[in-house]
């Protein structure tokens, strides 16, 4: 599966990516002005959601221009975070879309975010959702709990969890 991903990350043209980017855009009615950030992957406890719910919810009271897309099997349990979240119901969509379909919404994003806790297990790590994110060359925004990215100077951003 690794491999298949490190060659979906050489194969994705920056013309398909800005098809795509246009494309899922316009279907979603997310204006091509708007800062998407994006969590791709299951409501599992070390995925982090809490923690990535509470840094977009910080972003967002700091600049109204950017919108979470949240791409996932578990829906309802994650819209029903978000209702809880206080964040308005426009600034953020959750979607449980099909594996092939992946890398077109990942396209219309611009910031992949991936928070883990730390511990040995994820420093030691290579989530496919990172190779996902760059696949689709998305900024990947972490919390620093994984070797790779932490030792990798483009395209990654450390926000720290206080």
């Amino acid at each position: 599966e690794i491999e298949n991903l490190e060659n979906l990350i050489k194969n994705i043209t920056d013309k398909e990516k800005e098809f795509w980017k246009n494309k899922i855009r316009k279907k979603l009615n997310i204006s091509g002005n708007k800062t998407i950030y994006c969590y791709s992957g299951s409501y599992k406890a070390w995925q982090g959601l809490p923690e990535i719910i509470n840094f977009f919810k910080e972003k967002y009271n700091q600049d109204k221009n950017i919108f979470l897309l949240i791409l996932s099997s578990d829906k309802k349990i994650i819209q029903k975070m978000l209702f809880e979240s206080t964040l308005p119901d426009n600034s953020y969509l959750v979607l449980n879309i099909r594996p092939e379909n992946l890398y077109k919404y990942l396209s219309a994003c611009n910031v992949g975010l991936l928070f883990r806790e730390e511990d040995i297990i994820n420093w030691v790590s290579r989530p496919t959702k990172m190779l996902e994110y760059q696949a689709a060359g998305l900024e990947i925004m972490h919390n620093n709990t994984i070797d790779l990215l932490a030792n990798q100077n483009k395209t990654s951003i450390v926000h720290r969890i206080q």
